[in-house]
């Protein structure tokens, strides 16, 4: 592989990880009531935060 492609790998490959990392830290801090309002109940919260995990994941698709 040329140096172009193997570094335009590498980013994405970057990209791809970083999203999965903040996908994983929003479930957990969402579990751990960190961001939570204090008017909104922890189940609500928590399926809020896998809503943008949604998000996480469909954007890492769409990068295939």
């Amino acid at each position: 592989m040329t140096i172009a492609v193997e570094t335009r790998l590498r980013l994405e490959l970057l990209f791809i990880l970083s999203l999965c990392f903040v996908a994983v830290l929003a479930e957990v801090l969402a579990a751990a009531a960190v961001l939570k309002p204090e008017s909104e109940p922890l189940a609500s919260w928590f399926q809020r935060s896998g809503a943008i995990t949604s998000v996480f994941c469909v954007s890492i698709s769409a990068q295939f």
